[in-house]
C-alpha cells in the first residue's frame, strides 16, 4: 500500500468535522497555489480581495484543524 492512500485512508475514518476542516484547507490551498503560479488567469477570476479571503480561510482551517488535534497521545508513558 502506498502512503497516498494510506493518508487518504486516515482522512477517511476522521470525524466529519474534521474532514469538513481538511477539505476547506486543501481547497483553499490549491487556490492559492493557482493564484500565485498562474496569476494571469486567476488573475480574472479572483480579486485582490478575493485572494486575501482564501488565504486567510487556508490560514484558518488550518490552525482550526491544529486545534481540534488531541493533546495528550496514548503512544506517551503517563498520559
Amino acid at each position: 500500500m502506498s502512503s497516498m492512500s494510506g493518508g487518504i485512508e486516515a482522512v477517511a475514518e476522521q470525524d466529519p468535522d474534521k474532514q469538513i476542516v481538511l477539505g476547506v484547507w486543501a481547497i483553499s490551498g490549491v487556490l492559492m497555489l493557482l493564484a500565485f503560479f498562474l496569476p494571469s488567469s486567476i488573475g480574472t477570476a479572483l480579486t485582490g480581495r478575493g485572494v486575501i479571503t482564501v488565504a486567510i480561510t487556508f490560514i484558518g482551517s488550518g490552525l482550526i484543524y491544529l486545534a481540534m488535534l488531541p493533546i495528550h497521545s496514548g503512544n506517551r508513558p503517563g498520559a
